[in-house]
């Protein structure tokens, strides 16, 4: 049986604060076991639709608890809320050729000059699915965009 045949249910739970937007995923280390994962691993979550997160271990206090701690970007990609089930399996990588990003709808944003250089940098070992909602973080006040009156 391969690791990826291997498929655990777990509780979702609040992702640790400092975990926010960064696509990580906290498992106790059975789970790590079970699943024969290593820190940095690459996992697919599997709730009303599918994502991807890496895999870190859980404090201690959440070990052999039965949860995930994701954040709520991962649980409005895996379409799941806090306390729900998600099934969760280990899976090999495939580096994408190509993605395309888009604001969200409605917005009003406009990129300036820096903004592919950021975006590649703070995804380029994140795991994504297709359609997943994928956060871009900014140390200021989000430099690389333009006000509309800037265009």
């Amino acid at each position: 049986m391969s690791s990826e045949d291997l498929i655990v249910d777990l509780e979702v739970a609040k992702a640790y604060s400092n975990d926010s937007g960064r696509g990580i995923a906290r498992l106790d280390p059975d789970t790590f076991l079970h699943l024969k994962l290593s820190p940095g691993d690459i996992i697919r979550i599997n709730g009303g639709k599918q994502t991807a997160a890496k895999v870190w271990r859980a404090d201690r206090q959440d070990w052999n608890t039965n949860t995930v701690r994701i954040d709520g970007f991962t649980r409005q990609n895996a379409n799941v809320s806090l306390g729900e089930t998600v099934s969760i399996q280990k899976v090999d990588s495939i580096p994408a050729e190509k993605v395309v990003f888009a604001p969200p709808p409605a917005s009003n944003v406009r990129f300036g000059e820096d903004a592919a250089s950021m975006i590649r940098r703070q995804i380029l070992k994140r795991p994504v699915f297709s359609r997943d909602v994928v956060p871009i973080m900014s140390t200021t006040s989000h430099p690389f965009m333009r006000s509309p009156g800037q265009a």
